[in-house]
């Protein structure tokens, strides 16, 4: 592996780490605003159960579709 691929690599790898992050702030802003919410319907629940064990799935890589 030359030190250009090595660079490349590295680039790639941040890219795919900032994802999760997105996708993890994304998922707990969410959950939180559906905490908050008093008047939490069942449709809701299960959206907050799914986006959890969406969060917890392969650290972001593969969301199971709800």
């Amino acid at each position: 592996m030359t030190s250009s691929d090595q660079i490349l690599f590295i680039k790639k790898l941040n890219g795919y780490n900032s994802h999760i992050v997105i996708g993890v702030k994304w998922r707990i802003h969410r959950a939180s605003a559906l905490i908050s919410n008093l008047l939490c319907t069942e449709s809701e629940r299960k959206k907050l159960f799914c986006s959890l064990l969406q969060l917890v799935f392969l650290g972001g890589f593969f969301w199971p579709s709800c």
